[in-house]
């Protein structure tokens, strides 16, 4: 806390960030720049399952993320021709919780826990193959896999209590409050989805990842620092 009163500026990644430290004092000054991603990404031209299709849930496995609701929220939808895939390391021990879910919703043919993947070549042919990501959080700082997400034209299902409003203003996927039933609604809707809609999606999604290039960035940071009294 006297380490942030008495810095000349903190930097914060979003406008949730800049809240929770103003709270500590109004007059600590602060300027928001989100982080960059370089590196492989994916656009998409054409819808690939249109019969079959498949979300993505890839980030740690942790109770704050929302898994355990978005798996009650499939089990009362039960939508035929849909598959969850969760993939990311585990942060505490929901992933034992989220298991016997799976079992006990009689889900374990349509959501599957899958190994952790972090190289980027890997993590390419990895989204590619999806269509749909969600992250349905109670809180989140920046959201790296939102981005990634993004990057390989990858609509994305994610909460308020997220820095992504730029999703909503985009069209690149929906952007909801933290309620169980606004979760199941966005779901029942997405399991309806048309190919148009979900193309026309999937373009916007790609298109606000170029927002993040660190090239657009870095100058922001370059000025922040210059300006430091």
């Amino acid at each position: 806390k006297f380490i942030l009163k008495n810095s000349n500026l903190i930097h914060c990644t979003s406008e949730s960030e800049e809240k929770n430290i103003k709270i500590l004092d109004k007059k600590i000054k602060t300027k928001i720049i989100s982080h960059g991603l370089d590196g492989t990404d994916y656009k998409k031209n054409k819808i690939q399952n249109k019969k079959f299709r498949k979300m993505l849930f890839f980030s740690r496995i942790h109770k704050k993320k929302g898994l355990l609701e978005i798996i009650n929220a499939w089990a009362i939808l039960r939508p035929k021709n849909w598959q969850l895939d969760i993939i990311g390391p585990p942060g505490d021990n929901t992933v034992d919780d989220i298991k016997k879910l799976i079992i006990e919703k009689k889900l374990t043919k349509k959501i599957f826990i899958k190994e952790p993947v972090f190289e980027n070549f890997k993590k390419k042919e990895l989204f590619k193959k999806y269509d749909i990501s969600i992250l349905f959080s109670k809180n989140e700082n920046f959201g790296y896999s939102i981005l990634e997400s993004l990057k390989h034209s990858i609509p994305v299902i994610t909460t308020n209590n997220t820095p992504w409003n730029k999703i909503k203003k985009y069209d690149a996927g929906w952007y909801i409050n933290y309620k169980f039933q606004d979760l199941v609604e966005i779901l029942n809707h997405v399991f309806k989805i048309t190919n148009i809609e979900l193309l026309k999606k999937s373009k916007n999604a790609y298109r606000l990842s170029k927002e993040y290039k660190w090239k657009k960035i870095i100058p922001e940071y370059i000025k922040m620092y210059k300006n430091l009294n």
